[in-house]
């Protein structure tokens, strides 16, 4: 690179009428053009904005360049972000043609789909905050092994509607209290993932993580995550009004009333679990707080057996 640089430099002398230096007069016919060659390809590392054509190229190479396949999931999960330039062209058209090749070999095709699948529902649950432990449980599942305990009935009865009719009784929510360990979260969490599925769209948050937050977010920072609080298609709160959470402040307790106020006022799916009554909760929110969580979830006691952790 350092020839072509001084070569180019050469050049430039030449053509502005300068007298070169001795140094780089000397090149040979054969060196000047396999610099000139060197110098016609430049152009496929990509310009000022991009990487080989590819402007988040050092977001998706995970520390090594990315592999031929890497590349092509990566493409197919539509998170190569493509250059204008000669180069992102180039490098669009070489993931079109490589594409083409790959639909003529069916079973790795096929095998290739599975993996841009399973990288989609990675980010998916990535983006949307499901805790690993929930991403892959099925309520058949929960289903069999609580379907002979009268305190898990209701509960079961509600979630089946909702999974028929994407409501209960109208309403676009559930809410399960009660006890720990009687399985509020196992139930509810295949439902969220299955229309998570769907549609592409949601959001898990853990109550006294998101307490946490809003004590060291500054306002802006607040304002926008009580808006995807607010906005997203589906949202799961997990352990609301977790006693082993902290104090909760008038701040934090005006927030929470906002997003619920606002999903209820929106008609949005919301799915709940608490340990507290909806009693004890309005003695920490307040009963106006409550209300409004009874206006778009249907609020069901769960009691029972403890059922341990659910397996996939």
């Amino acid at each position: 690179m350092e020839a072509v640089a001084e070569y180019s430099s050469y050049h430039n002398q030449q053509s502005n009428g300068m007298n070169p230096s001795s140094r780089t007069s000397t090149f040979s016919e054969d060196e000047i053009s396999i610099i000139e060659r060197i110098k016609g390809n430049l152009w496929a590392s990509g310009c000022e904005e991009c990487q080989y054509g590819i402007k988040n190229y050092y977001n998706v190479r995970r520390g090594n360049a990315p592999t031929y396949l890497d590349k092509m999931i990566l493409y197919h999960a539509g998170e190569l972000n493509f250059c204008e330039c000669r180069a992102g062209q180039a490098a669009k058209g070489w993931h079109e043609r490589k594409d083409e090749e790959m639909k003529i070999e069916k079973l790795e095709y096929e095998s290739f789909r599975k993996m841009v699948a399973e990288r989609k529902t990675s980010r998916l649950f990535e983006n949307s905050g499901v805790p690993p432990a929930f991403q892959n449980l099925e309520f058949r599942t929960y289903f069999e092994k609580c379907k002979n305990d009268p305190g898990k009935r209701q509960a079961l009865s509600a979630i089946q509607e909702f999974y028929a009719k994407n409501n209960v009784g109208g309403k676009r929510g559930i809410m399960l209290w009660g006890k720990s360990d009687v399985g509020k979260t196992g139930s509810l969490s295949p439902l969220f993932v299955g229309l998570l599925r769907q549609t592409g769209e949601g959001l898990w948050i853990q109550y006294n993580d998101l307490l946490a937050q809003l004590r060291k977010f500054d306002d802006g920072q607040v304002d926008q995550r009580m808006k995807e609080c607010q906005q997203t298609k589906i949202l799961f709160i997990d352990d609301l009004g977790d006693p082993m959470a902290e104090k909760v402040s008038d701040y934090s307790r005006d927030v929470m009333f906002r997003i619920i106020d606002y999903r209820c006022n929106n008609n949005m799916m919301t799915f709940i679990t608490s340990n507290l009554s909806p009693v004890q909760l309005a003695g920490i929110f307040h009963e106006r707080f409550v209300k409004r969580l009874g206006n778009i979830c249907a609020i069901i006691e769960v009691s029972g057996n403890a059922i341990g952790v659910l397996r996939t």
